[in-house]
């Protein structure tokens, strides 16, 4: 499904994404952190 953005893109670094808040917690993070939203944002380099 990523392949086509792959290949338009060449490599795609992933340096984010959604968190369970189980993991958000045992990592430090807040309540309210935008990991906890489903894709707020989307990067590529």
């Amino acid at each position: 499904m990523l392949q086509p953005a792959r290949d338009a893109l060449d490599p795609i670094r992933i340096s984010s994404g959604f968190r369970l808040k189980e993991l958000n917690i045992a990592v430090g993070g807040v309540n309210n952190s935008d990991h906890r939203l489903f894709c707020s944002r989307c990067n590529s380099d």
